[in-house]
């Protein structure tokens, strides 16, 4: 608990009624400075209580500049009331609540950014700090006393953001939404869903680490759970994709007639074969893109909840792989300030190298399409995964260790597929 209190120790009138000050949160947050794709950067933050119930936080993460060091979190009204303040890095918070007898006193919250105690200036992505505008009464004089005090207190929280923590702990609820926030994707793209999916995966998770723990091998049955759950659809795709390829092989003549008998006109063209489609019933299975759709949200699940759980800080998995919330780290290549890539590869990490081989492995196992358009873009898209492990080189081993099962098993199931219904043509697209 803070508590600060004036003393009027003399009876001395003043005209005013309030000394307004700055109330700093916690400075002690440091951000680490690590290369890594996507980690949650620090914030600062706030909430309101109206009519009883307590608002979503408002945050705000360090921009960077050197200058405008406090920017507004919030303005708080008369039908408003501070429920509290604070700051996060990626795994630790601080956090202040107003005591009942002084929230009505904290007019308005901003973030203030703090500097490098070196250069004085903030650098990106620098530790954050809430800055409550504090109007604290002054103590008027009290006939037949020695002093006057007027007190305002604050309860704080200072501790790892640990959810099995803050979930034992009835006083420590109200600050959940602050973990919630974690679990929000940082990209506009995303799916619906994606922080529901995050606290899911979390639970099982934690499930799985209940019965072995081991947190590896948790995130190893949680991805054959997550393959297993979405292989009967796989199953039934690719058989639909099958039929489709025979119904399209069997008519291909009549539609080569089409094409050719309006082969000046691409408005008749366009109508003859829809039209053609239309009676054949020639159309793609409208669940060839469903398991990409069902499986994106869980993978930005994945990548927001690991990007922010306390719970894999410092927890080995096996082999080289000692912290699942960092980058593997299997061998120090002391390679540095290099452009585009910075400090990402002063380790090399093993686990994103053997994911780009299982995608390429699996991508190079599609047949190319016969349209020359289409097999340009299709060779293109077979270099995507390459790119895509650039990105996520520097991510935390965990989702990595996810990504490489995941893709282990698509290379098996592709051949078992295969085995079992045959090759689809060249040319045909589940799209």
């Amino acid at each position: 608990r803070l508590q600060i209190r004036l003393r009027n120790t003399k009876g001395v009138e003043q005209e005013y009624k309030y000394i307004k000050y700055e109330l700093y949160g916690a400075q002690g947050l440091p951000n680490l400075k690590v290369d890594q794709t996507g980690m949650l950067p620090p914030s600062a933050f706030a909430a309101v209580k109206r009519d009883g119930e307590i608002e979503s936080p408002v945050s705000l993460h360090p921009d960077g500049k050197g200058t405008d060091r406090t920017q507004k979190l919030l303005d708080i009204d008369k039908q408003e009331n501070l429920a509290y303040a604070g700051s996060s890095t990626r795994f630790f918070t601080c956090i202040l609540r107003p005591s009942d007898s002084s929230v009505k006193e904290v007019e308005t919250v901003s973030m203030g950014k703090l500097p490098d105690k070196q250069s004085g200036e903030t650098p990106p992505f620098s530790t954050a700090t809430p800055v409550l505008q504090v109007m604290q009464p002054f103590p008027k004089p009290e006939e037949g006393k020695k002093e006057t005090v007027s007190e305002l207190s604050f309860d704080i929280y200072l501790g790892p953001k640990e959810r099995s923590y803050f979930k034992d702990k009835p006083e420590l609820e109200p600050y959940v939404q602050v973990l919630n926030n974690d679990l929000q994707s940082p990209c506009f793209c995303t799916p619906p869903g994606v922080t529901l999916f995050a606290k899911a995966l979390l639970k099982l998770l934690s499930i799985f680490h209940s019965l072995f723990g081991n947190w590896g091998i948790s995130i190893i049955m949680l991805t054959i759970l997550v393959r297993s759950a979405m292989l009967p659809l796989n199953l039934k795709q690719q058989k639909s994709m099958r039929i489709f390829q025979a119904k399209n092989a069997r008519l291909k003549p009549q539609l080569d007639a089409i094409k050719e008998k309006y082969k000046n006109n691409k408005e008749k063209l366009n109508k003859a074969t829809m039209a053609f489609q239309k009676e054949h019933k020639l159309f793609p299975p409208l669940m060839g893109c469903l398991p990409l759709f069902l499986t994106m949200p869980i993978f930005f699940g994945l990548f927001t909840m690991l990007r922010a759980s306390y719970e894999l800080r410092h927890q080995p998995a096996f082999f080289w792989i000692q912290d699942l919330s960092q980058p593997d780290h299997a061998i120090h290549m002391g390679i540095t300030n290099l452009p585009l890539f910075g400090n990402g590869l002063e380790y090399l990490n093993i686990l994103p190298l053997v994911m780009m081989a299982l995608w390429v492995v699996s991508a190079f196992s599609a047949p190319l399409p016969e349209d020359p358009q289409q097999r340009s873009m299709q060779k293109m898209m077979r270099f995507m995964p390459l790119l895509f492990g650039v990105m996520l080189y520097t991510y935390a081993s965990g989702l990595a260790l996810y990504m490489c099962v995941s893709a282990l098993w698509t290379v098996v199931e592709q051949r078992i597929i295969k085995a079992k219904y045959g090759t689809i043509a060249a040319g045909t697209s589940p799209m």
